[in-house]
């Protein structure tokens, strides 16, 4: 069976119990890539997940995901819902967006 392929848009605190969830699955689940904001986060999570994170939104939505988790404060959801929309990719917020 073919693992479902999971990207992030942010990896803070809300990103910990998904985390736990892909672990618990990982025989059906992979992280397959982190768009990460800041470069302190972007090096911490390299440990964890070599090669699969991007301080480029571009360079990350070039990849392919069966859905991207949008993970970000309020005010930003609205512009990165947009941007997977636009690549035709599946996003999936916890975060109410308000323009």
């Amino acid at each position: 069976m073919r693992k479902t392929r999971i990207g992030f848009i942010g990896y803070g605190w809300r990103a910990h119990g998904y985390m736990r969830v892909i672990r618990e699955l990982q025989e059906r689940m992979e992280v397959a890539g982190i768009f990460a904001h800041t470069e302190k986060s972007a090096q911490m999570l390299e440990k964890e997940f070599p090669g699969k994170i991007y301080r480029n939104l571009g360079d990350f939505l070039e990849k392919q995901y069966d859905f991207i988790m949008i993970l970000v404060p309020r005010q930003y959801v609205l512009y990165y819902l947009e941007e997977v929309l636009k690549k035709q990719m599946f996003p999936a917020s916890m975060t109410a967006s308000f323009k």
